[in-house]
C-alpha cells in the first residue's frame, strides 16, 4: 500500500469514530453520562410530577404552583 492510501484510510477511520461519538451523545443526551442510575430515576420522577401538574393546570384553567 502506498502512503496516500494509508493516509486516506486513517482519515476515514478517524472521521467515522468522531461521527459515532457524536451520534451516541445525541441519542443518549449530552448530560446522560454525568448521572448515576438513582439520579436519573429521580430526575425522571420529578419531570413526570411537573408534567402531571402542568396537565392538571391546563385542563382546569387554574394556575398550580410547580415549585
Amino acid at each position: 500500500m502506498s502512503k496516500d492510501t494509508i493516509d486516506i484510510i486513517l482519515v476515514f477511520v478517524l472521521l467515522l469514530t468522531a461521527a459515532m461519538v457524536f451520534i451516541r451523545i445525541a441519542v443518549n443526551g449530552a448530560a446522560d453520562g454525568f448521572y448515576n442510575k438513582d439520579k436519573k430515576k429521580a430526575i425522571e420522577y420529578t419531570t413526570e410530577q411537573k408534567a402531571g401538574k402542568k396537565m392538571k393546570e391546563q385542563s382546569s384553567g387554574k394556575s398550580i404552583n410547580t415549585k
